[in-house]
């Protein structure tokens, strides 16, 4: 064989294994492919597959659940509630129903697609530690959890809800215990028949989006507990109508631990009775801005924050506010009540410890407990508790 024969031959057969060696690379590079599901039936059957002819929600879960890469459910009208009785196991097959991938769930409108249970022991939706589930425009009754079982990565955990009312049913138990992270956009979140220590939104993990959406009712509002990494947003948000007890003091609203805490544009108001906050917050970094903060029709305490550092700014608390561990800043705030309760008298403010409390361009309603520092153009109605200059 010639030099030039040889050459030609390298070319030729090295062509096929280059080009395999390209399309492998491609094929591992590609993302995987996304799996559509369409439920078909409003009742709760498991017929072993998601045909075209048959598919449950159950059905498509399952399916979904053994799909690789992201999947989506699409849900027409009416009510898909879990009537197959079983409780205690994590596969989905009887009971509730359990969501192990990469799973989107899309109806119609709240008001025309809705997810129920007549089993009243279990949740009705489960996610498994480290999967991630997406409701958009539909109902949801109580009982909707995350990262509860499984050995998957709890911290990767995810739930979100867009254009989603969740607890428009009545159930035991609480609407939403999520764990890892927590996004819930558009939507509504309630207890729709009280009982004692019922909650709208138990969350606990390292990042929690709340955004123009309301809690109501309940004992408990939502209560969040961060990891010492965690953030906490809500904005143009209502909490409201919750109560608190004995047990957990702080009606409407609860944050601990985390990094950072954020209410922006939000709403607070609680239904608290004597001896009982509407908000507590107890986080590194605090900082509420253009946010309303209201006691409960029993009591004057609105809101309670233990910080390092903390500012609200263009708010208003109607009723006390009480700070302990670092430095708070007030301005342009609007604090305190004419309204005594059990005798106390109006307090507006409470400085616990050692806490740094400065005060510019606002309005103090009642007496001031442990100095502040104003920075000027203050208003202090009754009397001259707080320790105001005159020129302020």
């Amino acid at each position: 064989m010639t030099r030039q024969e040889l050459n030609s031959a390298v070319r030729y057969f090295s062509r096929p294994i280059s080009m395999l060696a390209a399309s492998a690379l491609l094929c591992l590079a590609m993302p995987l492919q996304a799996a559509d599901f369409f439920v078909t039936v409003n009742s709760d059957v498991n017929s072993g597959a998601c045909t075209a002819s048959v598919c449950s929600l159950r059905d498509a879960i399952l399916a979904a659940n053994n799909t690789a890469g992201p999947s989506t459910i699409h849900l027409g009208s009416g009510n898909y509630s879990v009537s197959i009785v079983g409780g205690g196991e994590n596969e989905g097959l009887v009971g509730d129903f359990d969501v192990k991938g990469d799973l989107t769930i899309i109806g119609e409108g709240i008001e025309k697609t809705s997810i129920g249970t007549t089993q009243l022991y279990e949740q009705i939706i489960d996610v498994a530690a480290g999967g991630r589930l997406r409701l958009e425009q539909l109902s949801i009754g109580i009982g909707l959890r995350s990262g509860s079982f499984g050995d998957g990565d709890v911290a990767a955990t995810r739930l979100e809800l867009f254009d989603v009312t969740a607890g428009r049913f009545n159930g035991p138990g609480n609407t939403i215990v999520a764990k890892g992270n927590l996004q819930i956009d558009r939507s509504t979140v309630q207890v729709a028949a009280f009982s004692p220590g019922q909650a709208a939104i138990v969350f606990s993990g390292g990042d929690l989006d709340i955004s123009n959406t309301g809690v109501s009712w309940g004992e408990i509002g939502l209560r969040v507990d961060l990891t010492p990494d965690g953030n906490a947003r809500i904005a143009n948000s209502f909490l409201i109508r919750s109560s608190g007890s004995a047990s957990d003091p702080c009606g409407s609203l609860r944050i601990t631990g985390g990094q950072h805490v954020s209410i922006l544009g939000s709403q607070v108001d609680s239904r608290t009775s004597q001896g009982l906050s509407g908000a507590c917050i107890t986080s590194p970094d605090v900082a509420i801005i253009n946010s309303a903060f209201t006691a409960g029709p029993y009591y004057n305490k609105a809101l309670s924050i233990a910080a390092a550092t903390a500012t609200v700014r263009n708010s208003t608390v109607a009723g006390s506010l009480s700070f302990g561990s670092g430095t708070l800043s007030l301005d342009q705030v609007t604090v305190g009540s004419n309204i005594s309760y059990a005798g106390e008298g109006p307090v507006a403010i409470e400085r616990l410890g050692n806490a740094l409390i400065t005060v510019s361009n606002s309005a103090i309603i009642g007496k001031c407990i442990g100095a502040t520092v104003a920075l000027g153009n203050n208003v202090e109605s009754p009397g001259d508790t707080c320790g105001l200059p005159a020129s302020s």
